[in-house]
């Protein structure tokens, strides 16, 4: 990204990381980022703190449950 275009992103909205290398949309997203140890899954709060960092959850894509036999075929 060049600097510009940095700047233009800054300036869209959002907020920044503490060191302010990294942009975040929202507050929510920031506080997801940080409360997580593994991408995408905020560990480091409890389950009643996850409705404040939903900007950050993504959804679950597959959700394969009590299945005996599964095919996923293709590309």
């Amino acid at each position: 990204m060049t600097d510009s275009q940095w700047k233009n992103l800054v300036n869209s909205g959002g907020v920044l990381s503490q060191n302010g290398k990294i942009w975040f949309p929202s507050q929510s997203s920031k506080k997801g980022y940080e409360s997580s140890t593994n991408f995408n899954v905020p560990d480091l709060i409890n389950d009643n703190e996850l409705q404040s960092v939903k900007d950050f959850l993504r959804p679950v894509m597959v959700s394969i449950v009590s299945c005996k036999k599964v095919l996923l075929d293709g590309t």
